[in-house]
């Protein structure tokens, strides 16, 4: 896990009900839950604000996924397929890089949240991913 992912977890753990975000994560590894919802303004931010990988970067540019709105829109095209799942059919995109593109959009979501709403980010994904049983990698935007 990056430098920035674990820090950004790090901030989640002080919200967490029990445990870490990152034992938690590991839990959920295949499948798991949380809401997206961004404000117009960041749905127009470069994806580089993710701080992903070159080659992620790389590959969703190539791909024409320049935007969080895109990327967003991409990934909840299909009710049956999973998020991670609409990434992989990006072109170099493997499994990894998909794990860390969908985390990174995680964290970037409980990093523009304001103080106030950040603890209910955080149980709201522990609520989701332990009563859903997980049939997605990442829940429909709110």
């Amino acid at each position: 896990m990056n430098e920035r992912i674990e820090q950004i977890l790090n901030e989640m753990n002080r919200y967490m009900p029990a445990g870490t975000m990152q034992e938690f994560l590991y839990l959920h590894k295949k499948i798991f839950w949380f809401k997206v919802s961004f404000s117009k303004k960041e749905l127009e931010e470069d994806i580089a604000v993710l701080d992903i990988s070159v080659r992620g970067n790389h590959c969703l540019k190539r791909a024409g996924l320049t935007t969080i709105g895109a990327l967003v829109n991409a990934i909840f095209a299909k009710d049956e397929e999973t998020s991670k799942q609409q990434l992989l059919r990006v072109r170099s995109l493997g499994k990894k890089t998909a794990e860390e593109i969908l985390l990174m959009l995680m964290c970037y979501q409980f990093k523009v949240l304001p103080e106030a709403e950040k603890r209910q980010f955080v149980l709201e994904i522990v609520e989701m991913n332990l009563g859903n049983g997980g049939a997605q990698y990442i829940a429909a935007p709110g």
